[in-house]
């Protein structure tokens, strides 16, 4: 069993040559179970997905998962 967390994230826009920064993180979900060698669908919650829709529109984005404890 793995435990993970989900996240959305936004991006700036910077200007060339400086390194691209996350400005916001809004957490999907609580902590994710996933089985071994197994697939997880994560459903977002509608407050994730209002922030999700607020901060992200016309930015860059991403979903990323990392190991939780």
């Amino acid at each position: 069993m793995v435990l993970r967390t989900v996240v959305h994230l936004v991006y700036d826009s910077p200007p060339p040559g400086a390194s691209q920064q996350v400005v916001h993180r809004t957490p999907i979900g609580g902590l994710a179970v996933v089985p071994p060698h197994g697939d997880l669908v994560v459903p977002v919650p509608a407050s994730a997905t209002a922030l999700i829709r607020e901060r992200g529109a016309g930015r860059a984005v991403s979903v990323k998962t990392y190991p939780s404890r």
